[in-house]
């Protein structure tokens, strides 16, 4: 939380608070004080939270709901306390809990929508924020909310419009200026883009996102060696890893090693590393130095018959009937699918019936997998996680559908289980493929490592989330249905990409 939108934060809650007062019950835990002490301790909560001290925040606010258990601002404040903590859940129920006692409190409408955000309820993070605006046209962070809804969903032009809003009401909002940046750069506006995020570092010279995403862009028009001076004006672990990639394209080949060695000094465990790593080193027929996975080829598994699946009943056919009646996007913006749907949710975020049952049959087959290999001692073996904390999303092709070249940074292991694959002509179709090439890197022997695999209905895939991949596009009426997963490594130390 940056000091303005603290400030606002502050002002709102105090403007709540007031609206809210009631006298103490006979209940109260402050029954010999006078009738303004939930305002006094609404207040100290706030800046317990605006210190980052959420604890005795949490501690304030739960006090106050033991004397007045219908105290909008408090409940809306642990709601906010549970979305930093990252319980979406709990957020939206005690937030919901708020309007239901105060349907016009603009700011817990603007937090319920975040936190419908990230259970990737998108719709209804829109009408939260819509009913945001709708209350308050003036509050700067409901736009920018909104914006970044629109970006997840792919409305772009929705998005730069929001974000446009927010900072006619707010000019010097610096991440506003920066998620435009993003936007305009997805929609290829790169001069517009590039203005964006000058406007955000004039404000803020030491931004480090806006700084990052400068980044991307000069290093998609080939600018390697502004990227990296933007890179490292940026300061982030993906900064150091994309200087790599600049590195790499301009042939300085000593550098990129030299980085390599400081990135394996800093203990850095990254599978983007991997990914550059493997592939230089393949394409320049030097020792791969980097320790995450060697011989990543060697490492993909595909499982005929999972461990723990019996589609007796129907299990195959019941869950893809199920995440079709999910929220799910057209070709999302970010993402490699094309010609196809891809839900925005985690669909293991306490998973319940037919998922939860293929959550316990993925775990199962890691834990074979892991037995498998337990005898390696590179870091991908050694340190992959014990606990087994999935992250996946379901994708559905139609005709022509297929997925480009990726890799998943923010995983260790990552793996797809399929539903249902079509009957195809061409055994290739449909296929997927895993390789040591993407991203564009530059090729100088096109004898790079790649091999194709052809799954069937109720097949499970398991792979180094470093290992690039990609799906053939196929030609059949039928879906091709399969939820992708990523086991999580127990602390991620990359930055976010470049998203909103």
């Amino acid at each position: 939380m940056n000091r303005a939108e603290k400030r606002r934060q502050q002002k709102l809650a105090e403007k709540a608070a007031k609206k809210a007062k009631r006298p103490p019950s006979s209940s109260s835990p402050f029954p010999e004080r006078p009738a303004g002490i939930i305002d006094q301790s609404l207040s100290l909560a706030l800046q317990h939270l605006i210190g980052g001290r959420s604890a005795q925040a949490e501690r304030l606010y739960t006090k106050i709901l033991e004397a007045e258990p219908k105290q909008p601002v408090a409940l809306h404040f642990l709601g906010v306390i549970a979305r930093q903590r990252g319980n979406n859940f709990l957020s939206v129920d005690l937030i919901s809990k708020a309007l239901a006692i105060d349907p016009d409190y603009a700011e817990a409408h603007n937090n319920l929508g975040t936190a419908f955000k990230h259970l990737g309820r998108l719709a209804e993070a829109v009408a939260s924020h819509d009913k945001a605006i709708s209350i308050n046209p003036d509050n700067a962070s409901a736009h920018f909310n909104h914006g970044n809804v629109f970006y997840q969903l792919g409305r772009l032009n929705e998005a730069v419009t929001s974000y446009h809003k927010a900072l006619a009401i707010k000019p010097e909002y610096v991440e506003a200026h920066c998620n435009l940046g993003i936007t305009l750069q997805n929609q290829e506006n790169y001069d517009l883009a590039a203005a964006s995020y000058q406007k955000a570092l004039a404000i803020k010279p030491d931004f480090a996102k806006a700084h990052y995403n400068l980044g991307t862009l000069l290093q998609h028009r080939g600018q390697f060696n502004d990227a990296i001076a933007r890179y490292d004006l940026s300061g982030l672990e993906i900064s150091r890893i994309k200087s790599l990639e600049c590195l790499y394209a301009l042939e300085m080949y000593d550098e990129f090693y030299l980085s390599i060695d400081k990135l394996i000094k800093a203990g850095t465990k990254s599978p983007y590393v991997a990914a550059i790593s493997a592939f230089a080193s393949q394409q320049l027929n030097r020792a791969d130095s980097y320790p995450f996975c060697k011989n990543p080829m060697d490492f993909v598994r595909m499982y005929e018959k999972p461990v723990g699946l019996d589609d007796d009943d129907g299990f195959l056919r019941r869950l893809g009937d199920e995440l079709k009646s999910r929220a799910i996007d057209w070709e999302p913006t970010g993402k490699t699918t094309h010609n196809g749907f891809q839900s925005p949710s985690n669909l293991f975020i306490n998973p319940m019936g037919l998922l939860a049952e293929l959550e316990t049959i993925i775990k199962e087959n890691i834990e074979n997998y892991r037995s498998e290999f337990s005898s390696e001692s590179f870091d991908f073996i050694k340190f992959m996680p014990r606990k087994l904390a999935l992250e996946g999303w379901a994708v559905r092709f139609l005709q022509g559908g297929h997925q480009t070249g990726h890799i998943h940074p923010g995983g260790w292991l990552s793996g797809v289980f399929y539903l249902q694959v079509p009957k195809i002509c061409d055994q290739d179709e449909g296929s997927i493929e895993f390789g040591l090439w993407g991203y564009n890197y530059p090729i100088l022997d096109n004898n790079f490592p790649r091999k194709r695999y052809y799954p069937k209905n109720g097949n499970l895939v398991l792979f180094p989330s470093s290992l690039f991949h990609r799906t053939i596009p196929f030609h059949s009426d039928e879906e091709r249905t399969c939820v992708a997963f990523d086991l999580m490594p127990a602390k991620f130390a990359m930055a976010d990409f470049a998203n909103v």
